[in-house]
């Protein structure tokens, strides 16, 4: 008979350290469920290196509460914040795995979400992005021009969003480069920026649908280069997730001599 009672107690016992193990380590104090909480991402499409606005439905009357944020294991805020709101900016395309660790008092509080992170169709922009979404990623606007944001600056650099009904509709960039006034030959650089967009741009839409026919050899394609810079303009097309990508080369209005290259996402 001692022995079935023995046997009773350590039965007990194992059975309640297994519910302390189920429990999640949550100490006296917090019955807060430890697993009922869910992070809310901001957008359901997600580009890469844009800014994200991640949240969650934690609650605490500790003020000092710790909140860290993870994605994929690497840790994303250098110090811990007091409150739970979080701009995530989204790393390269993929499977990511976000999570929100909480310190609240003698209890650590561990929950995730998973999204997924797409190429953008040029720069941090998507078409069909909101306005929010922009905003948030890249700041106030330099300028406005009816449904027109510009992010740079007129000369060097410009970076121009268009939307329509609050959507992303259209993504204008271009970059103006001032030659030397001691070469006579701007077509010459021109020339050599056009080829090496197209190569580069290539590598990420694919193969041109359409594109100015320079020539076969480099005579033939320095002659073009040379009347294009003196009226019109190199261009080249790709067509992809749906859009429109356009290339353009050409004359610098900014700069005398100088080229710029453009390129429209619509």
């Amino acid at each position: 008979m001692k022995k079935t009672y023995l046997a009773i107690i350590l039965l007990a016992g194992i059975a309640v350290l297994g519910c302390t193990k189920d429990n999640g380590g949550n100490q006296e104090g917090n019955d807060k469920p430890k697993n009922n909480y869910t992070i809310t991402v901001s957008d359901s499409v997600i580009g890469e290196e844009q800014d994200i606005a991640l949240s969650t439905n934690y609650t605490s009357d500790n003020p000092n509460i710790l909140v860290t944020w993870f994605d994929n294991g690497e840790r994303q805020n250098k110090l811990a914040r007091t409150h739970t709101n979080f701009i995530w900016t989204a790393g390269k395309a993929g499977d990511h795995t976000i999570k929100c660790s909480i310190t609240d008092r003698n209890d650590v509080i561990e929950f995730e979400t998973k999204v997924k992170v797409i190429p953008c169709d040029f720069d941090k922009a998507l078409i069909g992005d909101s306005k929010d979404k922009i905003l948030r990623t890249y700041g106030d606007p330099k300028y406005t021009s009816g449904n027109t944001l510009g992010f740079g600056y007129y000369n060097d650099d410009v970076r121009e969003i268009t939307f329509s009904s609050n959507k992303v509709s259209r993504i204008h960039f271009e970059k103006h480069y001032q030659w030397p006034s001691v070469n006579q030959y701007p077509h010459l650089g021109m020339l050599s920026m056009y080829e090496e967009q197209v190569t580069n741009l290539s590598k990420k839409y694919g193969k041109t649908t359409d594109a100015t026919n320079l020539g076969s050899t480099q005579a033939e394609k320095e002659e073009k280069a040379l009347s294009i810079y003196n009226s019109g303009a190199m261009y080249a097309t790709w067509k992809y997730n749906g859009h429109t990508v356009t290339l353009m080369a050409m004359r610098s209005s900014v700069y005398k001599p100088g080229y710029y290259w453009q390129i429209e996402v619509e």
